[in-house]
């Protein structure tokens, strides 16, 4: 059997057929990186976040009706059964609810904002102030919206 024969048909292949099937193979090649391959996955973690509850550090779930207005609390998130992996600065968020003039007395979930602890100049772990309402940086004063969480002062604030 020659190479360029089709079998089915009898004849030979063209140089035109050639063509149209290197055609097709660089279309799909130039666009199979721009495919979300996540949604053919069969993948049970996608839904997690949703079901997910938020745990204070002292083992309760936070509840909308008594946490406090313009307070903060560590959590932890993804929580796992190993302390060690739990102590990760990548793992522990901020669950901020906001002042009163921000939104933080209405009691849902538009009064709360999760933000990850890490300043995104330097890597430190920043606070949040509730006398000053922001989120403070202690390595070089970088300063985030507790509303928004971007910086709008300090280092943090230039990237």
């Amino acid at each position: 059997m020659a190479s360029g024969y089709y079998p089915a048909t009898g004849r030979k292949a063209s140089r035109r057929d050639f063509i149209k099937l290197m055609a097709a193979a660089g279309t799909v090649m130039t666009f199979t990186p721009f495919v979300d391959w996540g949604k053919f996955l069969p993948n049970n973690r996608l839904n997690v976040a949703g079901k997910a509850k938020i745990e204070l550090t002292d083992g309760k779930p936070a509840n909308i009706v008594t946490f406090p207005v313009n307070h903060s609390e560590v959590v932890i998130y993804p929580k796992t059964n190993d302390d060690s992996l739990n102590k990760e600065a990548f793992r522990t968020w901020l669950l901020i609810r906001l002042p009163a003039e921000l939104g933080g007395e209405t009691n849902d979930v538009s009064a709360f904002r999760l933000y990850s602890r890490i300043c995104v100049h330097l890597w430190c772990i920043w606070q949040y102030q509730p006398k000053s309402k922001i989120g403070a940086c202690p390595c070089h004063g970088s300063a985030y919206d507790p509303a928004t969480g971007k910086a709008f002062q300090g280092p943090a604030s230039l990237q």
